[in-house]
């Protein structure tokens, strides 16, 4: 008698999968520095113990050890030639855990990484697609009953997936997106963009798993279930994983997960098993619970917002709120705009930088800027130190924020409190690793770059964070960026700059500058660009500071010239010969700048004040009104 396909039986009944299988080769003594795909080689009779144990269980569908099983990802272990035949192992061992009850799918995970990390690295899509192929191809040929694509978390990947998946074979092919707690995945896309996107797609099957525990999959499924007659899948994590003696673990019970799987039932989905922290005990708990379960009937309604079809992120403009129109940035001005760094106290005595704050207030200048721990070396948080500046001063503060020190979490976190402290500048760095500090131990995050910060703080102009979940209204940043000129490869940042003014860049501050023609090189190289540029001043103290920017500094390059002024002097001769080279750069320049960066070492404030009023006796008077 003929075995009733895969797809038929799904669209009759609800079916039971398996759990997780890295969750349970880890219980077994296998490491996480090993590469699980290999065990169907190296292991086989492991990885056949636990797929019998599902069986054993209830699991009327189990899947391949093969999430990983692709050349991308098994390179980095030496075994990017294997892919064919650590896929066919892994159908093989399936196929003899199984029976004629059970169906095999061919397990195929994302190429590219599972965080989100906008820096993630870039394949083309016909790379994406070759690399997808192979695994398709050798476990369509081994036997399986269908092809299940899991734990994506950029639509556009899963597609690709999806389609290389229909080109090369007839099976039918589940398609399931990882999704948060309200019904996003973690590169912003809605459960509503995914399922019109993979019903265009033509996926048989269409589904959830992983995510943050089960209640972001039954959010997902909340909403695809209301969409669709395609059978659906739910594969949920048990719950979210508790860290107890240098191990996450996951804690959920057996019963509340049968719980929920008894739900999922209810809204009308097919396919229900476990993801990460799922164990045979917890499969056996679902089995008993909807054993004979039927299928509940379901109403499919039409997408609400026909804008949502594209499968794409929410539009991001680029433009700055209307509220914003009056930062120092988008202003014209009748004289070069001047700004003062002043980075926070390296412990907790800060008053006498509010003096200063105060001070350079009276000498006219547009905003003071405050690092965030600049050179890796600790000081207060710029966020409590930049508003307590604006509240003394009444001078805007551009607060720097490096990708160092958070992650995409603490990131957007800063960037509220920010918005709701009224600092509304923020310059967008990548950051100096942590290594280069004043703090052994620490550790550097980069979750993003400053390419992906940029593209951040624009979203979150836009309303929305990075999973595209709405703010509530709109921020209001004027993003500033970083041109660490140099004078080699300029050309070359002088491109980065021009790619970050088109993600969404409002300024660009300059590293020191100590040469009039590179301000002049630059000016003529960026008069395509529609932003604003500060060149950087820095005044010199004396041959020892001199020397010490010119070849420790990253960024920083001293002509000879400059050296050769600087030589021999320090004190009050140091201060004032590093004075006047500033003057002498403004003098030269003052014509052909939008403004200047003036960054006074150990806070002199009383340097950038001179430079100031150099600046504003050079610049020609305001128009009679």
């Amino acid at each position: 008698m003929t075995r009733e396909s895969f797809l038929n039986r799904l669209c009759g009944q609800v079916l039971i999968g398996d759990g997780a299988i890295g969750t349970q080769l880890y219980e077994q003594g296998v490491g996480w520095e090993s590469n699980y795909d290999q065990l169907n080689l190296t292991r086989p009779d492991l990885v056949l113990q636990l797929q019998q144990e599902y069986v054993d269980s209830g699991a009327q569908v189990i899947e391949t050890n093969t999430f990983g099983a692709n050349r991308h990802r098994l390179e980095k272990h030496g075994l990017g030639d294997q892919v064919k035949e650590i896929c066919a192992a892994g159908a093989r061992i399936s196929i003899q855990a199984s029976n004629p009850d059970v169906y095999v799918l061919g397990s195929i995970g994302p190429i590219t990484a599972l965080s989100g990390k906008q820096n993630k690295p870039e394949l083309r899509d016909s790379e994406l697609s070759d690399l997808f192929s192979e695994p398709v191809l050798a476990l369509a040929n081994a036997g399986v009953d269908a092809i299940l694509l899991e734990t994506f978390v950029h639509l556009p990947d899963l597609l690709i997936a999806l389609q290389t998946a229909k080109k090369l074979t007839d099976l039918p092919v589940i398609a399931q997106l990882a999704f948060q707690e309200r019904g996003h995945t973690f590169s912003g896309i809605s459960a509503d963009t995914a399922i019109t996107s993979l019903k265009n797609a033509q996926a048989e099957i269409i589904g959830a798993n992983c995510g943050r525990g089960v209640r972001s999959v039954f959010t997902a499924m909340e909403t695809m279930v209301a969409q669709t007659n395609k059978p659906l899948s739910a594969y949920a994590n048990a719950g979210l994983p508790e860290f107890h003696d240098g191990r996450y673990l996951y804690l959920t019970t057996p019963q509340y997960l049968a719980d929920s799987a008894a739900r999922l039932a209810e809204l009308g989905v097919n396919l229900i098993g476990g993801c990460c922290g799922t164990t045979p005990l917890h499969i056996r708990a679902i089995s008993d619970r909807l054993a004979n379960c039927q299928l509940s009937v379901r109403v499919p309604k039409s997408v609400p917002d026909p804008s949502l079809n594209s499968g794409l992120s929410p539009v991001v403009s680029t433009e700055l709120p209307i509220k914003q129109s009056d930062s120092f940035a988008h202003q014209k001005h009748t004289r070069p705009v001047i700004l003062v760094e002043l980075d926070p106290p390296r412990g907790l005595k800060h008053q006498y930088l509010i003096r200063r704050a105060r001070q350079l207030a009276d000498m006219g200048i547009d905003a003071i800027t405050t690092g965030d721990n600049p050179v890796s070396v600790m000081r207060m948080g710029n966020l409590a130190f930049g508003q307590m500046i604006q509240q003394a001063s009444g001078l805007p503060c551009v607060a720097h924020l490096s990708c160092r020190d958070r992650n995409l979490l603490g990131i957007q976190s800063y960037l509220l409190a920010a918005h709701a402290m009224n600092i509304h500048h923020v310059l967008a760095i990548t950051g100096d690793p942590s290594r280069v500090g004043d703090q052994p131990g620490a550790s550097s995050v980069y979750d993003l770059n400053s390419f992906g910060l940029i593209e951040l703080i624009t979203q979150f102009n836009c309303g929305y964070n990075h999973a595209g979940m709405d703010l509530g209204h709109p921020t209001q940043f004027t993003i500033g960026v970083a041109l660490n000129q140099g004078s080699r490869n300029l050309k070359t940042r002088i491109d980065r700059l021009e790619r970050k003014c088109q993600i969404g860049a409002h300024f660009s501050m300059t590293q020191p500058v100590f040469d009039p023609e590179m301000i002049i090189r630059i000016r003529k190289l960026t008069e395509p660009l529609s932003i604003p540029i500060y060149f950087g001043l820095f005044p010199l103290l004396s041959e020892r500071n001199a020397e010490y920017l010119h070849h420790e500094v990253p960024g920083v390059e001293l002509t000879p010239d400059v050296l050769k002024q600087m030589k021999g002097t320090s004190g009050k001769i140091g201060r004032q010969t590093g004075l006047k080279i500033c003057q002498e750069i403004i003098e030269a320049t003052i014509d052909i700048v939008d403004g200047f960066y003036i960054i006074p070492p150990q806070a002199r404030t009383d340097t950038a004040s001179s430079l100031a009023g150099f600046i504003r006796d050079l610049s020609p008077s305001p128009p009679p009104t």
